[in-house]
């Protein structure tokens, strides 16, 4: 293929005759060969219209045609496996295929599982049987019968209808498959359609990670073994991952197909280093240290190696894992980027722009136009599309297609998440027993535990790092705290939990503590400025007032609810007569004024549940209130720690002045005696005259704050803020066994519980609907010259076509009451999601207050001091001594802000739970209405 370079391994695999598989690893040019192979296959005199390229992702497709498109080819069919089955049923059927939402196949599915007695959740059970989990047949089946039935098609049903519903592609036609370790048996029954000679199948075994959605390698083993002339190629250079890693890599492999050679990197090189930390909290920082060195930061020791932090993968086996990393960057001021979370919410947006097209409320040029802002690099593909069918490539599209890395921080993945990428340096976060390999779950399969290492491990152009923790628990369990089995044999340094340094550091340190723990002149704690502004919060603010008032009106409402219906009063006229004069016995028309009263008697259980209900709504009303007044205190808290970071703030900026001050003294001193430069003066008054810039924005921001108090929490004038202090030591975090048992009990739960018994006795008031109320009557009518008639009675009011209407409604109760006992585990679950948060904050904010307590404040405390003494004998230039005060500066500032952050966390804690946990921090209990 003149004009188009390959390698023999490559060469001999683009132009082997018949079918073949070939093992093509990480940087081994998968998709130059893809594009070797179409060009052979042209110059063999194939039509282009009889090749076909299918991919996982319309990404990949992209890219494909983009290239072919450089190359001069225009006629090979590239799609994914999806979107071809559909275009397949679509020409087959003479019309579009009727696609569900994912909402509406989780309600089915739900549904279905109720029908047959399965417990779980309706995406996990979705996913289950997309899988074809065996534990789930009998819900798979009954889903795709109801889906043969009323004819529906979702990502499962396209791929097996479409062999029923055409013939099968006659001979002659190559079909290229591009990650072919991925397939499916669902996607083996779709192909098929196509002719066993033309298969050529591009992936490679060790990159297979994808069980969870049906995928096997013995799957494709089996698969392979039905295509008769079969020639198995191995691409054994790697152009990307260095020889040290791919080393490391290729230890992990499983030869599935015998003969099969091992990848060789082109690279030389390759940095792969590891370290066990005590605990999660060392590890985030531990991380947190090595970002910074890596992207140039204040520990990088040699110059001119930062990489920018789009450079930069953490990796991890689960998401949780990353948590508590990518606070401290966060903390520590290095950008962060989450493209998966980034990923997931654009796709979210394009499903309901999906479902907004399908239902007719967008045009397809406005749901293009969204597309165009969400994903501008995939708005050509979705050009020209009809109605249904952009539709339907909405809905295809995966999290995998959305997925970019971001260059404006380090990108935080799960492995998953990072298939396809490729970094300069990649850290693997997590790396030890229990996470890798997985056995938090009872369904993981340690062979892909092992593939998902591999694929970590090639993500790494150049350096690879993993890290542990010995002490971690996930979902209620102990991990062991052992490294990872399969990287024990490589470098691993083991931290120690930190001690001070010096005692001569913690002497000089003690003074700065004293500094910013004393209590300023005039203020008051903490403590006290809750006990005063929280009633003061709770009378004024508008919300809480409206809350109240709601809550007296539910409660003037209980005791009618209850009550019998007031009796109805009739004033009639009537005129009367008889047609047919015979019956009147000689009386002739008349007409009569009376009065009736009818007194209706409702079904016995209905007057008592509706009372019921009603006084549950004033419960619920209580418990909105509480929930309500514990986020405006968590407000509150907030605010008045802005307060102390702000008064903290000044006075630190203050005392730097004084040094800069001295610093500008000794530099005007060595330049009268020849000593010095004078540009050394100009730069301590500049470094001055940036201090007091800052003191200028403080007094802006303390305005700012001053403006939120008393418009937006207190209801008040505030003429100045108080003077606040801190308490002197951290208080203590909650046991995190207590803080579990607290959430049975926390305003959310209760009122969730509350919101199930309203919904359970609306269920039950709607069967009691269909009941017909006895009704009691008594009348008297006058007829002028005639005698006046009385009526006395009994009877029951039935309502017509009641089925019609009343069984409807009884039956979307049971379906809500059903629902709401199913989310109630859900909101459990948020808020022991939301409670990790917070704990994983305070733990992280702790053990930051400690490391710049004991470690970072005092060594720069020593640094400033020592450097101060050098340049006055000449020793150190004033750049120098300027940049050790910078520092100190700074760092003074972190240690006030993760004190404060460790007590908002707390304040957050109290608030999610709805009561005091420290006395430091008195909420608002009392004061429910």
């Amino acid at each position: 293929m003149k004009g188009f370079p390959l390698d023999e391994f490559q060469k001999r695999a683009a132009e082997t005759p018949g079918p073949a598989m070939v093992i093509a690893g990480p940087g081994a040019g998968k998709t130059r060969l893809l594009l070797a192979r179409v060009l052979h296959l042209l110059g063999r005199g194939v039509p282009p219209e009889r090749i076909f390229l299918l991919t996982f992702t319309v990404k990949t497709c992209r890219e494909l045609r983009e290239r072919l498109s450089a190359l001069g080819i225009s006629g090979p069919r590239v799609e994914t496996f999806h979107s071809l089955a559909y275009d397949l049923l679509y020409e087959a059927a003479d019309a579009p295929p009727r696609l569900l939402s994912e909402e509406e196949a989780t309600d089915l599915i739900q549904r279905l599982a109720r029908k047959l007695k399965i417990s779980g959740s309706p995406r996990k059970l979705l996913e289950a049987v997309r899988s074809g989990h065996p534990a789930y047949s009998s819900l798979r089946k009954a889903y795709l019968d109801y889906l043969s039935a009323n004819d529906l098609y979702d990502y499962l049903r396209l791929l097996l209808a479409v062999p029923e519903k055409r013939p099968p592609f006659p001979p002659g036609y190559q079909v290229l498959i591009d990650e072919c370790q991925d397939l499916s048996p669902e996607i083996f029954r779709f192909l098929s359609l196509f002719p066993a000679g033309g298969f050529f199948l591009v992936g490679d075994p060790a990159q297979a990670i994808y069980g969870f959605r049906g995928a096997d390698p013995r799957a494709l083993k089996t698969f392979l073994e039905g295509l008769a002339g079969l020639s198995i190629h191995t691409l054994a250079l790697s152009y990307r991952v260095p020889e040290r890693i791919l080393a490391t890599a290729e230890s992990l492999r499983e030869d599935l197909f015998s003969g099969s050679a091992s990848l060789k990197a082109v690279r030389s090189g390759g940095e792969i280093r590891g370290w066990l930390f005590p605990s999660e909290k060392a590890e985030a920082i531990g991380v947190a240290k090595l970002v910074a060195e890596l992207t140039g930061g204040v520990y990088l020791e040699r110059a001119g190696e930062g990489l920018s932090p789009d450079e930069i993968l953490v990796l991890a086996r689960l998401r949780a894992v990353l948590s508590p990393v990518k606070e401290t960057l966060l903390r520590e001021g290095l950008p962060v980027a989450e493209p998966e979370v980034e990923a997931e919410e654009r796709r979210q947006k394009l499903l309901r722009l999906a479902d907004g097209l399908a239902a007719g409320s967008l045009t397809p040029e406005e749901v293009r136009r969204e597309v165009r802002q969400l994903v501008p690099s995939l708005s050509d593909l979705l050009s020209g599309e009809e109605r249904e069918r952009l539709a339907a490539r909405l809905r295809f599209l995966s999290t995998a297609d959305l997925i970019s890395v971001s260059r404006e921080g380090v990108n935080l993945l799960t492995i998953h998440g990072a298939k396809g990428l490729e970094a300069e340096a990649v850290i693997l976060v997590g790396a030890e027993e229990g996470l890798l390999p997985l056995n938090l779950f009872p369904d993981a399969d340690p062979a892909e535990e092992k593939r998902l290492l591999y694929v970590a491990l090639t993500r790494a152009k150049g350096r690879f790092f993993f890290t542990a923790s010995g002490k971690r628990t996930l979902f209620g369990k102990r991990l062991p705290g052992r490294i990872c089995p399969w990287l024990r044999h490589l470098p691993l340094t083991t931290e120690k939990g930190s001690r001070p340094r010096r005692a001569v550091q913690q002497g000089l340190f003690a003074l700065l503590l004293l500094f910013l723990l004393v209590l300023p002149a005039g203020a008051e704690s903490l403590r006290d400025f809750l006990r005063l502004q929280t009633p003061l919060l709770l009378r004024n603010h508008p919300v809480l007032s409206a809350l109240r008032a709601r809550i007296r009106a539910q409660e003037n409402r209980i005791a009618p609810a209850g009550a019998l219906p007031d009796p109805r009063v009739t004033f009639m006229v009537r005129n009367a007569g008889d047609p047919v004069p015979a019956n009147t016995l000689g009386e002739e028309p008349m007409s009569m004024a009376g009065i009736k009263i009818e007194q209706t008697v409702p079904w016995k259980g209905k007057r008592k549940t509706r009372e019921r209900i009603a006084a549950l709504k004033a419960q619920e009303l209580r418990l909105k209130w509480e929930e309500k007044s514990w986020e405006l205190w968590r407000d509150l808290v907030r605010s008045a720690l802005e307060i102390v970071y702000l008064e903290r703030e000044a006075a630190i900026l203050r005392e730097m002045d004084g040094i800069l001050r001295e610093l500008e003294e000794s530099a005007r001193s060595r330049y009268q005696t020849g000593a010095g430069i004078q540009a050394d003066i100009l730069r301590a008054a500049v470094e001055r005259g940036l201090l007091r810039e800052r003191v200028a924005r403080n007094l802006e921001r303390q305005k700012v704050l001053r403006e939120r108090l008393s418009r937006r929490l207190l209801f008040t004038r505030v003429s100045r803020l108080p003077k606040l202090e801190l308490p002197a030591g951290l208080p203590s975090l909650p046991e995190e066994k207590r803080l579990s048992a607290f959430l049975e009990q926390a305003p959310r739960v209760v009122l969730y519980r509350l919101y199930l018994r309203e919904r359970e006795l609306r269920a039950h008031l709607a069967e009691l609907e269909k009941r017909p109320d006895p009704k009691f009557f008594a009348g008297w009518y006058s007829r002028g010259t005639y005698p006046e008639i009385y009526e006395f009675g009994a009877g029951i009011s039935i309502p017509l076509f009641i089925s019609r209407k009343q069984d409807l409604l009884a039956r979307a109760e049971k379906d809500e009451a059903l629902a709401a006992g199913e989310n109630l585990e859900d909101v459990k679950a948020d808020l022991r999601y939301r409670l990790q948060g917070f704990l994983y904050q305070a733990r992280t904010e702790a053990e930051l207050v400690r490391l710049y307590e004991k470690e970072i404040l005092p060594q720069d405390q020593a640094d400033l001091d020592s450097a101060r003494t050098y340049y006055l004998t000449g020793k150190l230039d004033f750049l120098n001594v300027l940049e050790r005060a910078r520092r100190l500066l700074e760092h003074r500032l972190s240690l006030c802000r993760h004190r404060v952050n460790y007590l908002a966390a707390l304040a957050g804690i109290q608030a999610l739970l709805g009561r005091t946990l420290v006395p430091e921090l008195p909420g608002p209990q009392g004061g429910i209405p």
